[in-house]
């Protein structure tokens, strides 16, 4: 899903946690790594992928986990035009005043 504020910045080019190579998440994967939820959890929110996002959180992750930026998922899915995103993260009371 593209950003509906394609004229602004983009965190997909800024995301910490994201891999510097397209392969680098496939090759932890074939390597039999676990990939870090909390990496997951922020691929997801760039992504706009409620449904990722939802089993991310039953596996634990804090709705208002921030990344090595303090950016939380909630800071990311609005800046990126997700409404669904922001919608649902609210529904599971995001914190919507964290400061990054």
């Amino acid at each position: 899903m593209e950003s509906k504020n394609p004229g602004r910045f983009t965190f997909g080019k800024q995301l910490s946690l994201a891999p510097k190579h397209c392969n680098e998440e496939a090759e932890l994967q074939n390597e039999g790594d676990v990939v870090d939820q909390s990496a997951r959890w922020m691929y997801s929110v760039f992504e706009g992928d409620v449904d990722g996002i939802c089993e991310v959180l039953e596996s634990g992750v804090s709705v208002n986990f921030k990344d090595i930026d303090y950016r939380t998922a909630l800071h990311v899915a609005v800046c990126e035009g997700f409404t669904k995103v922001v919608e649902f993260l609210l529904q599971k009371d995001a914190e919507v005043d964290a400061k990054d």
